[in-house]
């Protein structure tokens, strides 16, 4: 779907947003048969290595089929666990968010998946960490991670806004992408499944970010090998059988007391919506959340699991930029409304015909 100008965009926004399905996936029926072949498949693999203990890594093969169909693997959980078909669901109860993109090649996933990046979270954590004390010391994982967001550092955040406008004005914005057509991606979530600061899944999330990369990825083929069963093996004193999840789980434990060993595999595996308090200046002008996601092995699969929440793509061609930008900052959406700080503010006053 393509606009031209901001009335073309409010009128989709405002009034065929609701006829798109949530968490949208391949129909074809060559998709859902392959998906359904290897998803029984996989069940099979794992289920004899079910009780197993083990200290080691898990196997090759293993590690290798799930990087090779991960795509199918999950998308069969996701739904043979859903409750309740799209159709069935009350879209009052839907929530939708929003993100602009200068330039429709990016895809959905968060900075520390994409290409090129050279750096683990781990790195970039503990570095901002060391180099910041003042300003990390009082804050929670997600708080840091907002933080290192704010100043242009890869982390596993995603920016979404529930502002259409602002949404589209980051569709239109940056020089570098002025000759490459723009995209909103608008997300339908049940309302009670948006998550908040303190959330016990948020936590969780968050706290990858203490975990170096080889690390992460154990416990991402962890995570898979264990789905089915919807938990992780322990031995008779409860203790995870598998050393990283052991320390994972009192990672956790650590910010939150009352966190219980009933670790689910999904909940390190799937993106979570978070709605961050309003205590910083540019989330609160760009009425801004986060996507946040789990265990991903590269941009492909982060990409893959946020696209099951997408109802619509909204595409802005490259010669209407400028045209929305300016209808934009008629209805007061501009950097100098989204962006508080001094710098930009000025900057902005500077580019005023």
């Amino acid at each position: 779907m393509e606009v031209k100008n901001l009335i073309e965009y409010m009128e989709i926004v405002c009034g065929k947003i609701m006829s798109y399905p949530l968490e949208s996936n391949h129909t074809d029926n060559k998709y859902l048969s392959q998906m359904n072949s290897i998803g029984k498949e996989f069940i099979l693999r794992t289920s004899s290595q079910s009780g197993i203990k083990t200290d080691k890594k898990i196997s090759e093969e293993l590690c290798e089929y799930i990087d090779q169909y991960y795509n199918f693997i999950y998308s069969y959980y996701i739904r043979s666990k859903r409750p309740e078909s799209s159709a069935e669901k009350d879209t009052h109860s839907v929530k939708f968010f929003f993100r602009g993109v200068n330039d429709v090649i990016y895809p959905l996933a968060p900075g520390i998946y994409r290409k090129n990046e050279k750096h683990d979270e781990y790195f970039y954590f503990n570095e901002i960490g060391v180099r910041c004390p003042e300003a990390f010391r009082s804050l929670t994982n997600l708080e840091k991670l907002a933080y290192m967001q704010h100043y242009g550092c890869p982390t596993r955040l995603l920016d979404i806004t529930a502002n259409p406008l602002v949404a589209l004005y980051f569709a239109c914005d940056g020089e570098q992408a002025a000759h490459q057509d723009g995209v909103v991606y608008i997300f339908g979530i049940d309302s009670e499944k948006i998550r908040y600061a303190s959330s016990d899944r948020i936590q969780m999330l968050s706290k990858f970010a203490e975990f170096k990369r080889c690390d992460q990825e154990q416990l991402r083929y962890l995570s898979y090998r264990n789905l089915q069963s919807r938990k992780f093996p322990q031995d008779s004193h409860r203790k995870y059988q598998d050393v990283v999840v052991e320390q994972y789980y009192h990672t956790v434990k650590r910010s939150n007391g009352a966190f219980e060993r009933e670790l689910n595999p999904i909940d390190l595996l799937a993106p979570q919506f978070v709605q961050p308090e309003k205590n910083n200046p540019r989330i609160l002008k760009q009425d801004g959340a986060f996507i946040i996601s789990g265990l991903d092995k590269n941009a492909d699969e982060s990409n893959m699991k946020i696209r099951k929440y997408l109802v619509n793509e909204i595409h802005v061609p490259a010669l209407c930029k400028a045209l929305i930008k300016d209808q934009l900052t008629n209805v007061g959406i501009s950097q100098a409304t989204l962006f508080p700080e001094v710098d930009k503010v000025a900057d902005y006053l500077k580019h005023i015909i």
